[in-house]
């Protein structure tokens, strides 16, 4: 399995999750049909929660001289050089240019390429407040605010005032669910077992091993023994 760091590294680069999920297919058999159907406006959404955080502080970095001297004062021993950093083609509406963490030339390629973006300064809050608003309790605050595990959770139901099971993959797959009938593939595959995002009220996710041979085993058929693994062979 990718480490979140080695992940990033490369980018968040599709390419991994394609041939770690064209594998898990090809052991399910179903390569075959979903070739057949010549999927020239196939499309998907690849989505990847990083439930440790990131360090979005020094992933996107100011590039502009005086930004960047705020950004050093800021984070102190932290800070990246300025010279470190992976230059980002363009620059924003108000003129202001950055740079990535130097670990990431994948993402890098993908900028110039045309193909990423960043979307800064987004979260789960119901209205905007301030400090002081929170203190005296006269905003409409999301449930367990600054609780780790609750936002965790909103992010995956895009609901922040009820804590709910099903999340909004799950939603869009109940959705569209009708219209991906044909191939024969479930709407919603999971590499990391069961989560709250892909439920729905109608379409669970599929979960498949992304480090093994496709569909999660079960115990009574290989139960991790050298047996149940000889077992497993002969029936596979």
């Amino acid at each position: 399995m990718f480490s979140r760091r080695k992940f990033l590294t490369h980018g968040c680069s599709l390419g991994v999750a394609s041939a770690t999920l064209s594998s898990s297919l090809l052991s399910l058999g179903l390569a075959r049909r979903a070739a057949a159907q010549g999927a020239h406006d196939y499309r998907a959404l690849v989505c990847v929660l990083l439930a440790g955080g990131n360090d979005s502080w020094n992933m996107v970095v100011p590039t502009d001289t005086d930004q960047h001297s705020q950004y050093q004062a800021i984070r102190s021993d932290l800070a990246l050089p300025l010279d470190n950093l992976l230059p980002l083609p363009g620059a924003t509406a108000t003129g202001r240019r950055y740079g990535l963490h130097p670990g990431m030339p994948g993402l890098q390629s993908l900028f110039a390429g045309g193909d990423a973006g960043v979307l800064c300064n987004v979260g789960t809050l119901l209205e905007p407040f301030d400090p002081a608003a929170v203190a005296n309790g006269s905003i409409l605050a999301p449930l367990g605010l600054f609780s780790h595990a609750d936002q965790i959770q909103q992010w995956q139901t895009g609901i922040s005032d009820a804590r709910v099971t099903e999340g909004w993959g799950g939603r869009v797959a109940d959705l569209l669910q009708g219209q991906n009938l044909a191939n024969g593939i479930s709407m919603n595959i999971s590499l990391a077992g069961n989560n709250v995002f892909q439920s729905g009220a109608n379409v669970s996710e599929y979960s498949v091993q992304a480090d093994d041979d496709g569909a999660t085993g079960i115990n009574a058929y290989d139960d991790g023994t050298r047996f149940g693994s000889y077992r497993r062979q002969v029936i596979d």
